[in-house]
């Protein structure tokens, strides 16, 4: 889609073959690649935040697509970053997280650089590596720990935690790292360079000028986090699971897609004496799994050694350690997990972590708090909806735990008790006559449905478990999809035509994005439109306010918008007659017509 799939294939076809890449600069600077990095910046949750400048997407929305592609053009061939701005983020544990935002313009160039860079790195990195990749999450990381205690019957885990990973990477090591993974096109790494030693603006206004780390906030710093730790992920994999045989055993692909290696580790735990170890690592957060206490010990101090010599980084001695896991719980990504004897094997056991679960209880009582401040209903149901989003928010991620329902209602009566205190004047009931909101049927069969007024408000102690299973290890994780190609092709022309056709990006971008979205069919016919065939409409009219968002955008068939704003009554006939519209069609335009200020058209 927007004409870099093919790009982006290649890419990672060339890096998987073992090639180097010494022109990447017109990849990156095309205006393809400007544009969909823009869209992609656009979407994220901190596009509002400005940097040290004060601009925000909102300054750049206003632009033509011409002018933002010239500015990024510009700023990477003549990079000089702006100083980054230092934000103190607070932690659950009372300390402060420290979080870098660049501008955001340099947000977009970093995107640009990402969007090219990261296939090739794909191609190269290990399964072991869960974090901050396509088709990677915590519930695969969590699925594979688990997968080595339910089938490979291992209960020792070597927690190494790294001091301050983030502010320690070492930008020598680094830049090494990424021509090693055949990055050689200077002006990128030139540009790289630039950005890890751009001055962090304090919040005293102060500017320091770092000579190691990565800010964390930096759309590009999650990517260099892996190429560093790529190192790490090779090593432990050498010592056991990539480990050479005599013999080249044919291994059938596992559940997953990705090879256990099953013949050849066995052939491994007879003939020889090395240590049988396994690792999961999501981003610089990560798992060695032993099968004896002796192996633990060996591994836990060779990889201090290692990583100090080699990565330069030290680690956290206070949480560091090595755990029975059989005896006592590990905590990894939010989850506390056991290993229980059941007959004669170990199976793995998982609950929501204790200082995770008091998190999740100050975040609802502190919600709880803003639903009851206020005496308006209207502001009040906004509130809900927030409380609900983050309910399901947090059983989406938690359900994965074998126990989540016995570690959640270890809060829900008194988050329940808390909600009836705070509303029992605004109408805290169990039924509701006519509930305004539809309830995700998932929340349907339980009894601890609450209502205040006429919104529903879910229950943080009903939650199902679903069981955690990796993903599949995709054949390509850049191949285009057949079903899409169409309407691929359409954007890609739509990204040389029709954004430089219009006065502002913003729309340009979000009417492809909802034509992307609609599948490229018409909003009311559902027929499938060329690049020549839709308008964008904006279902609030410009004339009455009306936005360039997203939400405030659907894709019409050109009669179709004609038909929209029409009012002489014979060329309404003519395009009746023309679509020739059903009873639901023809409701559907008169919405818009209501809206758009024309008068209802009668069956």
């Amino acid at each position: 889609m927007y004409n870099m799939d093919g790009v982006r294939h290649a890419l990672y076809e060339q890096s998987k073959a073992g090639m180097n890449f010494n022109n990447l600069s017109k990849l990156i600077i095309c205006p393809a690649n400007i544009l969909l990095a823009y869209r992609n910046v656009k979407g994220n949750k901190g596009a509002m935040t400005p940097g040290t400048d004060g601009l925000t997407i909102e300054d750049i929305n206003s632009l033509t697509a011409e002018e933002v592609v010239e500015t990024v053009e510009r700023k990477f061939n003549w990079y000089n970053p702006k100083p980054v701005r230092r934000v103190e983020i607070p932690k659950p544990n009372g300390k402060t997280r420290p979080l870098g935002i660049p501008t955001i313009w340099d947000r977009i160039l970093q995107q640009c650089i990402l969007q090219v860079l990261e296939p090739i790195c794909e191609a190269k990195f290990l399964w072991n590596s869960k974090g901050f990749r396509p088709n990677k999450s915590a519930e695969d990381a969590i699925a594979s720990f688990m997968y080595n205690i339910n089938r490979r019957q291992m209960t020792w885990v070597v927690d190494v935690d790294i001091k301050g990973f983030f502010d320690n990477v070492n930008h020598t090591k680094l830049m090494r790292l990424v021509w090693k993974m055949g990055i050689h096109d200077k002006q990128i790494l030139v540009v790289i360079r630039k950005m890890l030693k751009a001055p962090i603006q304090m919040p005293n206004g102060k500017l320091n000028y770092p000579d190691k780390g990565t800010p964390q906030g930096g759309i590009l710093s999650p990517l260099l986090a892996n190429i560093y730790l790529h190192e790490l992920d090779v090593w432990l994999a050498s010592q056991w699971e990539r480990m050479p045989t005599r013999h080249a055993y044919k291994e059938p692909p596992g559940r997953n897609g990705n090879s256990t290696r099953s013949k050849a580790c066995r052939a491994l735990r007879k003939g020889s004496n090395l240590k049988e170890l396994h690792h999961v690592r999501y981003a610089d957060d990560f798992k060695i799994v032993c099968g004896n206490e002796e192996h633990a010990r060996r591994i836990f101090i060779a990889t201090q050694m290692w990583l100090r010599e080699e990565l330069k980084l030290d680690i956290s001695p206070e949480k560091s350690k090595i755990t029975d896991i059989s005896v006592n719980y590990t905590e990894f990504l939010g989850f506390k997990i056991k290993a229980i004897q059941k007959g004669h094997k170990w199976v793995g056991s998982s609950y929501v972590a204790d200082k995770t679960l008091q998190r999740i209880y100050n975040m609802l009582a502190h919600q709880i708090e803003r639903i009851s401040e206020h005496p308006d209903m209207e502001y009040i149901s906004k509130e809900i909806a927030k409380y609900n989003a983050m309910v399901m928010g947090v059983h989406n991620y938690y359900k994965i735990a074998t126990g989540v329902s016995l570690s959640l209602n270890r809060i829900s009566l008194t988050i329940l008790r808390k909600l009836y205190t705070a509303m029992k004047h605004k109408g805290f009931s169990k039924t509701c006559e006519k509930c305004v909101v539809k309830i995700p049927p998932t929340y349907m069969e339980t009894r601890q449905l609450r209502y205040i007024g006429n919104y529903p408000v879910l229950p943080i102690g009903y939650c199902r478990t679903k069981n955690a299973v990796q993903q599949k290890k995709l054949e390509h994780p850049y191949a285009e999809v057949n079903q899409h190609q169409l309407v691929a092709q359409q954007i890609s022309k739509m990204w040389k035509t029709k954004t430089f056709q219009v006065q502002h990006i913003a729309f340009a971008v979000n009417c492809i994005s909802r034509y992307a979205a609609q599948q490229g069919k018409c909003a009311i016919t559902g027929r499938f439109l060329l690049m020549d065939e839709f308008e964008g409409h904006h279902i609030d009219p410009r004339y009455k306010g009306g936005t360039d968002d997203y939400e405030n955008i659907i894709v019409l068939y050109k009669p179709v918008h004609l038909l929209v704003r029409a009012t002489d009554p014979e060329f309404i006939r003519r395009l009746l007659a023309q679509l020739e519209l059903n009873r639901k069609q023809l409701k559907k335009l008169n919405e818009l017509r209501v809206k758009y200020g024309t008068e209802v058209i009668s069956a």
